[in-house]
């Protein structure tokens, strides 16, 4: 579900908020262009609103270019659908 999509099923969000569902949708779209990106994943992504959290994960996601290389980086950030 896009951000546009999110903001209006939950009304308005605040400044705080927008951030936190923008780097969420960066993250999606980063890996949108790897390849299709499993409901687990995408859900867990979704679910996550620790701004720390998602900022590391940003990170890593803008260094990989495939599911391959996203295991091999990840050390432990990023499991089977679910980043952890």
């Amino acid at each position: 579900m896009s951000t546009e999509l999110l903001m209006q099923d939950e009304g308005r969000a605040g400044p705080a908020e927008d951030r936190v569902l923008e780097r969420k949708d960066s993250i999606l779209e980063f890996l949108d262009d790897i390849g299709v990106v499993p409901d687990e994943l995408r859900d867990r992504i979704m679910e996550e609103n620790d701004m720390d959290k998602l900022k590391e994960w940003m990170k890593l996601v803008v260094r990989v270019n495939s599911w391959s290389s996203l295991s091999k980086r990840s050390k432990g950030i990023y499991c089977k659908y679910g980043i952890s």
